[in-house]
């Protein structure tokens, strides 16, 4: 059995791939469903071939979220792959030593992967991985493992409309947000507001805005909502009309609670429902971007 997600490890949560049959100890809500290959270092590999081990990673430095793939009414599509694949290398250089073209090897990698396990809608994670869990081994340079599980929704439809309470903390010198029961850890990278009918976003460490935040920009401005060119400071998210989340692990969903405070009227607000629609739009292949942001697949087999 191979799964991804947060783990309980020394006392934290750490991101990691678990490979045996006893089940992981509490983790994300999400399901992760069992891929048929594990793409590590080169080579797509059996998950029955693979070894019974635990393979954590750690809170590795630039831990990189995932993406999605999509059904589409051309099939497979996998969302932002290009990007996905240039800001990845960008952040883990030495995963990639030796190879002339990395976003090129990456994004055929991910590719094989998608492909070889089937899954019509899956949630991809390529992960800095160890081939060992001794910890000597842990200071050589890690490989590269890639997971294609078949995705389920973190969040039940009706939550999904109605939206979600989250509580805030600090963690490192920056905000970041967990939904309530969840252990998954969105930050600023994550986050639009929207006051007086004006789509903004927060200010941020050097960190990139998720893929799915900055399509959800481009498309607010090509809907005709203005887009404040200045960052917000985090203290004017309780004082929001809106608050939205855009990330590949939840799409775009709508924050009515934080901190126990009410956002707004407490329900998906008029701008945030029609950013949603525009974004379900564009996965599904229906308008410009979707030329532009969506990269088909042929699979194997579809599960």
């Amino acid at each position: 059995m191979i799964q991804t997600g947060q783990f309980w490890q020394n006392g934290g949560w750490v991101q990691g791939i678990w490979l045996n049959e006893t089940p992981p100890p509490q983790r994300d809500s999400h399901t992760w469903l069992r891929p048929y290959y594990f793409w590590l270092d080169g080579e797509l590999i059996s998950v029955d071939d693979m070894p019974e081990q635990f393979v954590p990673i750690g809170d590795l430095p630039g831990w990189w979220a995932g993406l999605r793939s999509y059904t589409t009414d051309r099939g497979t599509a996998v969302f932002r792959l290009r990007e996905y694949a240039r800001r990845f290398v960008q952040a883990h250089p030495a995963l990639f030593q030796g190879q002339a073209d990395a976003a090129a090897y990456l994004y055929q990698a991910i590719c094989q992967t998608v492909q070889a396990n089937g899954y019509a809608e899956s949630y991809i994670r390529p992960v800095p991985v160890y081939a060992t869990p001794t910890p000597e081994a842990q200071t050589a340079r890690p490989k590269l493992g890639i997971v294609a599980s078949r995705w389920q929704p973190l969040f039940a439809e009706a939550t999904r409309g109605q939206g979600i309470a989250a509580t805030t903390r600090a963690q490192g010198g920056q905000m970041s947000l967990i939904p309530q029961g969840h252990t998954a850890v969105y930050t600023a990278a994550h986050l639009l507001i929207i006051q007086d009918g004006m789509v903004c976003v927060l200010a941020q460490a050097e960190t990139p805005g998720s893929l799915t935040r900055d399509a959800i920009l481009s498309l607010a401005q090509d809907a005709g909502f203005p887009v404040l060119d200045r960052p917000a400071a985090w203290e004017d998210v309780q004082a929001a009309d809106e608050v939205l989340l855009a990330a590949a692990s939840v799409d775009v969903l709508a924050m009515r609670e934080l901190d126990g405070k009410v956002v707004g009227n407490g329900r998906t607000g008029p701008i945030t429902r029609h950013l949603q629609q525009l974004f379900r739009n564009t996965i599904c292949g229906q308008n410009r971007y979707a030329r532009q942001w969506l990269d088909y697949m042929v699979l194997e087999s579809t599960i």
